[in-house]
């Protein structure tokens, strides 16, 4: 099992809406779901975090490559890339547990415990 997570700072007003659109159409070009959510009452506001879980490498090269031919997807991150203010950072790690972290629903924050300390590792 494998989780994969896409890191960005969003600065603009419309970030909150646009990160959670393109999560959803992440989530449906990929067939899994995709977690986000946002920091908000930090140092880091405006970072903005989309996560997934993964059985093997192969289904996750596999899906973003198809994922890439997407017209929907491709029209969110070009309309997303201006308001950015950093570059898109990737991590994945394989996780070693039996049962795997739930990730929450496109446009939710809520996360199983276990998930949410797994990527707050990774995302820093």
């Amino acid at each position: 099992m494998y989780l994969f997570a896409r890191q960005a700072v969003l600065r603009d007003l419309e970030a909150g809406k646009w990160s959670v659109d393109i999560g959803a159409a992440a989530a449906g070009g990929l067939g899994v779901d995709v977690g986000v959510w946002a920091n908000a009452l930090s140092p880091g506001f405006g970072t903005t975090t989309w996560i997934s879980m993964w059985s093997d490498l192969g289904a996750l090269e596999k899906a973003f490559a198809a994922l890439s031919s997407d017209a929907t997807y491709l029209a969110l991150v070009a309309r997303g890339h201006s308001s950015s203010t950093a570059q898109l950072t990737t991590y994945y790690s394989r996780l070693s547990t039996r049962d795997p972290p739930r990730v929450a629903s496109p446009g939710t924050s809520q996360l199983s415990p276990r998930c949410a300390r797994r990527a707050n590792f990774f995302a820093g």
